[in-house]
């Protein structure tokens, strides 16, 4: 009984919620997708200023 409720007290978030914690993985895509879209972004701009 012990073991059990340590195991639902350590995995209470991710049974009943979103996990709270981001992986370094999904942060680094998420910045990867944010520059890409920026680079588009200016590379419009530039484009469009130049002419």
């Amino acid at each position: 009984m012990t073991q059990w409720r340590r195991q639902l007290i350590d995995q209470a978030a991710s049974i009943f919620g979103k996990p709270t914690g981001t992986t370094p993985t999904s942060d680094r895509e998420a910045l990867l997708a944010k520059i890409g879209e920026l680079t588009v972004q200016n590379d419009f701009f530039a484009r469009v200023l130049g002419k």
